[in-house]
């Protein structure tokens, strides 16, 4: 367990150096920093590492990274792990693409687990009460 917290923290620890260390001229493009902010969470959310996959899943919705929501969609329908699903629910409700709600809205009728059903209903609520 110590050594999925010590990746995710790399992991993390290496981003921010990462989109911190630009050329003074790459800097000021923060449309590129973002791009290299979401592609490293996209990788984190397709990694084997569940530590590395629950933070960049959790952080992407911080962010409200939009070029991740396809990522967390497959996260979403396919992790056998259902708190891995039910942050990837959290993530795509933040993030507010339609595509995460719609995912979310079907899923708090029609999913097959009862937390994870449970868990959208909740989002989707919140989701159309502050829309």
């Amino acid at each position: 367990m110590k050594s999925v917290l010590n990746l995710g923290l790399t992991f993390l620890f290496t981003l921010i150096l990462f989109t911190n260390s630009f050329p003074a001229e790459a800097a000021k493009s923060s449309t590129l920093k973002n791009n290299v902010i979401e592609l490293n969470l996209i990788n984190g959310i397709n990694s084997d590492n569940s530590g590395l996959k629950l933070s960049s899943i959790n952080l992407a919705g911080d962010l409200k990274a939009g070029g991740s929501v396809i990522d967390l969609l497959k996260v979403f329908n396919s992790n056998a792990n259902e708190k891995v699903r039910g942050a990837a629910a959290l993530s795509l409700v933040k993030i507010g693409d339609g595509r995460g709600i719609k995912a979310i809205e079907y899923a708090s009728r029609f999913d097959e687990s009862q937390y994870v059903k449970n868990l959208c209903k909740t989002f989707y609520s919140y989701h159309k009460k502050n829309k």
